[in-house]
């Protein structure tokens, strides 16, 4: 297959430093996007809320040999299509091929990246979306791991719902696929871990991986909504993220794909493997 060349925004964070550095590793041409990556080799300074930020000082022909791009919605922002939209055009105008990362509960014309889901759909020819379920990450390298270092506990509004946790890891690898083979239709592809389980088994495997206690606090829709205020998000996103904790308690979330599978080629990592190979950010 011929190496391609591949914008990945984001590319300090979870999915995006995992997706670069494969992309790397494959030979392929990686531009890095983001906040903190200026004045380096490839490594270009980018911010949704900067349009001065998206032309990346390519010239027009370095432009027309990007193939993919990679997208993460800037966070914080509720309505994202105003955010996101003069970018995406400029890739569109250029052919480029945009790779959404999206979420499993998040419907093509819903919330947050559903808008944005609806907008490739009827404006690129072609396309992908990543709705990934809830990434395993969540727990050593963003908001659950505070609480489970600090306070043993682990806040949701789930109840004892089930949800088949991914690994980031295993995102990327879906992404890099999507981002190199042109030969796949445009569609969204719903990316789960091998197993849903709920928050209370999330807590009872770290416990037995850490020695700690930690448990699973559950709370309302509107008790987690302020919690999350309280750690600095808006009253709109706040809401937004606890009403899909409510929605993975109807069930939403009790499913598993084989799309790691088939476009990975490889079976995804389990919670319990995950919790192994990750007990020292806990202690």
């Amino acid at each position: 297959m011929k190496k391609k060349k591949v914008i990945v925004t984001g590319a300090s964070g979870k999915t995006g430093s995992r997706i670069s550095t494969q992309l790397e590793a494959a030979g392929h041409q990686v531009y890095q996007l983001g906040k903190t990556y200026q004045n380096e080799e490839m490594k270009y300074y980018f911010d949704w809320h900067e349009p001065s930020s998206y032309d990346l000082g390519l010239s027009q022909e370095e432009w027309q040999d990007i193939d993919a791009a990679y997208l993460v919605a800037p966070s914080g922002v509720f309505d994202l299509v105003p955010a996101m939209k003069p970018f995406i055009d400029q890739l569109l105008a250029q052919d480029i091929i945009p790779v959404l990362l999206s979420a499993s509960s998040l419907e093509m014309g819903g919330a947050l990246m559903g808008a944005i889901h609806e907008y490739l759909q009827q404006n690129a020819s072609h396309w992908h979306v990543i709705r990934p379920s809830w990434f395993m990450q969540n727990f050593t390298e963003q908001q659950h791991l505070p609480t489970i270092r600090n306070e043993g506990k682990i806040y949701s509004a789930t109840i004892d719902a089930n949800v088949a946790f991914i690994s980031a890891d295993d995102i990327a690898a879906v992404a890099a696929r999507l981002l190199t083979d042109p030969s796949l239709e445009s569609r969204d592809y719903i990316i789960t871990g091998p197993e849903a389980i709920s928050y209370n088994r999330v807590a009872q495997i770290i416990s037995e991986s850490t020695g700690k206690h930690i448990q699973h606090e559950k709370l309302t829709e509107g008790q987690l909504s302020q919690f999350h205020q309280t750690n600095g998000l808006t009253k709109e996103y706040a809401d937004g993220l606890a009403a899909l904790d409510t929605l993975i308690a109807s069930g939403s979330e009790n499913r598993t794909t084989d799309w790691v599978e088939q476009l990975a080629g490889r079976s995804p990592v389990t919670f319990t493997s995950f919790a192994q190979a990750n007990r020292s950010a806990w202690l």
